[in-house]
């Protein structure tokens, strides 16, 4: 597609549009169906914290369910396993500002992530916290309890053990 026709194309099946270097496309009015499409400049993916050197991580952005977790740092480059102090289960969001932060587990409740947190802070994490996401984006501890209250467990992130 051309520069002109990835900024706003219309045809009968829906909408295409570029947004923030990423094609979206939705079909409606029967169903609403986004797919994001990486084009060749697209800093969405969710690749961003692989690195040599930096420790496994998923990023939280493959995450849509509400879920608690540890935040144990932000970093400004992709983080060692040496550098989070070998905790475990990590997790990634990338900032606008294209830091790095890093949190550890992810829980149904905040109850379930304090025992995290506190092998965070006995490995020497002195900063860890929980905190919790919800559609990909961290979210107050109040917002996610009102998010619970309202909607019950069907919003919870289904967590493997």
């Amino acid at each position: 597609l051309s520069q002109a026709s990835l900024l706003l194309k219309k045809n009968g099946e829906g909408i295409l549009e570029k947004l923030d270097n990423e094609l979206v496309s939705s079909v409606q009015p029967a169903e609403k169906i986004t797919t994001v499409i990486p084009t060749e400049n697209s800093k969405a993916t969710t690749n961003y914290n692989v690195a040599p050197g930096a420790v496994k991580a998923t990023a939280v952005e493959t995450k849509l369910g509400l879920f608690f977790t540890v935040q144990i740092g932000v970093y400004s480059k992709p983080a060692t396993k040496k550098q989070l102090n070998n905790v475990t289960d990590l997790i990634t969001k990338k900032l606008p500002n294209g830091q790095l932060r890093y949190s550890c587990g992810m829980y149904n409740s905040i109850e379930a992530a304090e025992p995290k947190r506190q092998e965070a802070l006995s490995k020497g994490v002195k900063h860890a916290y929980i905190t919790a996401y919800y559609q990909g984006e961290r979210i107050t501890i109040s917002e996610a309890k009102e998010l619970l209250r309202i909607n019950g467990d069907s919003i919870l992130e289904k967590i493997e053990k």
